[in-house]
């Protein structure tokens, strides 16, 4: 499996004439001056390069989507919800922009929680199937990843009660979501590309949550970061194909 990912990102990245090298290539730039003016406490820096970078994406996906013609975004196509997954994180990025609590956080918080259903329906609709011990496997892992995260954050850090039942349902979907994108990895052709990014979004997400409710750390953004916006960038770039079978 580990072969059949590597060559699939390696086709994905450099064999793939329809990859937005340059408007990718822009967003980790922004993301880089993202990093940076967190180091730097540049606030006003933070919010533009972040919302520039977001709308990297978006850009992307309204790109591929527009290449394909509108049959891609039809009730019954991927396409659709991976797009809808995408604007979702955009509006999460914006909301998490200014604070870490309050109003904004829960909407941020619920967007990407969304987009995560969003994502895991994409996969689970594909012509093509999956294979549910990809995707039981995965879950399993993925859950045990998350149970245990969440024990470290109950002795480490503290979640407030109003916040406990997002959390939970947070963990929940993110294990189905990255394990319902393993049982593609079989069966499509974007199987494995879908899993990658993934698979950036569940430990970027880890990220987010020491962040949040552990301790505030430069280093769990700097790792973070990259890995959020590598994976929207994957899922993005992944609309310029159509659902083929592996």
């Amino acid at each position: 499996m580990l072969e059949l990912l590597k060559s699939s990102f390696y086709n994905f990245i450099f064999n793939n004439n329809n990859f937005n090298v340059e408007v990718s290539i822009s967003c980790f730039l922004l993301v880089i001056t993202l990093i940076t003016s967190e180091r730097l406490l540049l606030l006003k820096m933070k919010a533009l390069s972040k919302t520039l970078a977001s709308l990297s994406f978006i850009y992307i996906s309204f790109k591929a989507l527009q290449l394909k013609q509108i049959e891609n975004l039809s009730i019954e196509s991927p396409n659709l919800y991976i797009f809808i997954g995408l604007i979702l994180g955009a509006i999460g990025d914006i909301c998490l922009l200014s604070t870490l609590n309050g109003f904004f956080f829960h909407v941020g918080a619920y967007s990407f929680l969304i987009g995560h259903i969003a994502y895991t329906y994409a996969f689970y609709i594909n012509q093509f199937g999956i294979d549910f011990n990809y995707t039981f496997i995965s879950f399993i892992l993925c859950s045990i990843w998350c149970i245990s995260a969440f024990i470290f954050i109950k002795k480490f850090g503290k979640i407030e009660p109003e916040l406990l039942f997002t959390v939970i349902a947070y963990l929940i979907i993110i294990s189905i979501m990255t394990g319902v994108a393993a049982g593609t990895i079989k069966t499509v052709k974007q199987g494995p590309i879908w899993f990658i990014a993934a698979l950036l979004f569940f430990f970027s997400d880890g990220c987010v949550a020491y962040e949040r409710f552990v301790k505030s750390s430069f280093t769990s953004r700097l790792i973070g970061l990259p890995l959020y916006y590598g994976a929207q960038i994957i899922f993005a770039n992944s609309l310029y194909y159509q659902i083929e079978s592996n």
